[in-house]
């Protein structure tokens, strides 16, 4: 039977961020990109802008299809994501993954309530150009522009409003990734996921 991992996507990203990782079926994984409200095929329902309510959202979506081994991976505001539904599926005695990865991400108590961007719509656009991660065209079409900065906004505000409350970690063991050049989130701080786990790191 193939591991299942149920992928979250980045600030402004949707499932389609994973559609690549597709290929890694062959080798007996099977990857499934979670949409988000208001994002990329769910993008005619309204946004979410608190981490907790989507948590929830996406554990409603995910608790029937638990009956096998499975993986919850988050990259950026994806890890933080991941994070509180790997919370919120054991307060619900659901079935615990046997991983939990997280990518690109700064620990749970180490957000500050800060979205990481300038919330104004220039301040958005600035950080999606200085990032290279949305194609010029998207953002010269009026319309997209505006869709992509709403997306935007409701993300940072929901991390910007972040708080893991108790620290209460996870049992479930933790692999943290990270770049040696990425610019918002240092290598060393990655070591601070070590303390929201009471398994492995």
């Amino acid at each position: 039977m193939k591991l299942r991992i149920f992928a979250l996507p980045y600030a402004g990203g949707s499932a389609g961020a994973y559609r690549a990782w597709v290929r890694m079926s062959r080798v007996g994984i099977h990857v499934a990109g979670i949409e988000y409200p208001g994002h990329g095929m769910r993008m005619d329902e309204p946004l979410e802008t608190d981490i907790r309510q989507l948590t929830s959202g996406v554990a409603d979506r995910l608790e029937q299809e638990l009956d096998s081994e499975y993986a919850i991976f988050g990259h950026s505001m994806g890890a933080t994501v991941a994070f509180e539904l790997v919370r919120e599926l054991s307060r619900r005695g659901a079935r615990r993954p046997v991983h939990l990865f997280v990518s690109g991400a700064a620990a749970p108590h180490d957000h500050g309530g800060d979205s990481g961007f300038e919330m104004s719509d220039r301040g958005i656009i600035d950080r999606l150009q200085k990032l290279g991660a949305t194609p010029r065209e998207l953002l010269e079409h009026p319309e997209l522009r505006n869709h992509i900065v709403n997306v935007m906004r409701a993300d940072g505000t929901a991390l910007g409003n972040y708080c893991p409350g108790t620290r209460e970690p996870v049992d479930v063991p933790i692999i943290a990734f990270g770049g040696t050049d990425d610019p918002l989130v240092a290598p060393s701080a990655l070591e601070e996921w070590r303390s929201w786990t009471t398994r492995n790191f």
